[in-house]
């Protein structure tokens, strides 16, 4: 007589091909996550120059984004005074357009964008200079109050640091010469101008700058740290450019 019985797995081999199963699983999200994160890192480091690129197309453009119902009264000193009965269409106001005013500190994590405006300083002719520092420094020049709309969030987080990996603050103006109607970006990549003092960047020891800015995320992408490149003396976006991981030398 035959003893009968039934084929199946023993619990050895099911706990094996639990186990099996639950480590491939693990792997797949784990590289899931770090293609998520990596592609972030890119998104980050291609808006942060997207942003930059775009204020060069806004200063050579002339942009100008006051309304049409707001009134401004620009003084010598280049000082703007809202509100008033008799407001001026766009391209009205007394000061000129003359570029914008971009800062980043390590503490707040944003750039702050902001419009230049000046007004010529009494008993000068911008246009009779020989040269565009010249011809700017016959401006008395200062940034529009800033306002949340001027604020650029770094997207995903990052923090921008120099290639040792220490945070950084910087101030880089970009201004179009009346002159010669070409943009001229001056860079103080050591720290913040206070408002006041901008006109003391127009000046060739800014000019010959450029701004090194290495993206940090900190243990989120497994990616190198890239970086966004401000080229000294940049006159349009195409100074404005990224280097990948293997060729940033940022730590």
């Amino acid at each position: 007589m035959k003893l009968s019985g039934k084929a199946g797995f023993t619990i050895i081999e099911t706990m094996l091909f639990l186990g099996i199963t639950s480590l491939l699983i693990v792997g797949f999200l784990a590289g899931t996550g770090n293609t998520i994160n990596n592609q972030r890192y890119r998104d980050s480091v291609e808006s942060i120059a997207a942003t930059l690129q775009q204020q060069y197309s806004d200063v050579l453009n002339v942009s100008n984004t006051r309304n049409t119902t707001s009134s401004m009264t620009c003084t010598g000193m280049a000082d703007i005074y809202t509100g008033g009965s008799s407001p001026k269409k766009i391209g009205q106001s007394d000061c000129v357009f003359l570029g914008k005013y971009i800062t980043y500190s390590a503490s707040t994590d944003k750039l702050v964008i902001r419009t230049v405006v000046g007004s010529p300083k009494p008993n000068t002719d911008p246009l009779s200079q020989s040269s565009d520092i010249a011809a700017l420094t016959d401006y008395n020049i200062k940034p529009l109050i800033a306002t949340a709309s001027d604020d650029f969030y770094l997207e995903w987080s990052p923090t921008l640091v120099n290639a040792a990996g220490s945070p950084i603050s910087f101030s880089v103006l970009i201004l179009r010469s009346p002159l010669s109607g070409s943009a001229r970006t001056f860079i103080n990549n050591t720290g913040i101008t206070a408002d006041g003092n901008i006109s003391t960047l127009v000046q060739n020891s800014y000019l010959i700058n450029s701004l090194k800015m290495c993206v940090k995320r900190d243990s989120v992408s497994t990616m190198k740290k890239s970086a966004v490149m401000i080229i000294a003396n940049a006159t349009a976006s195409s100074g404005v450019q990224t280097q990948g991981g293997e060729t940033s030398l940022c730590n």
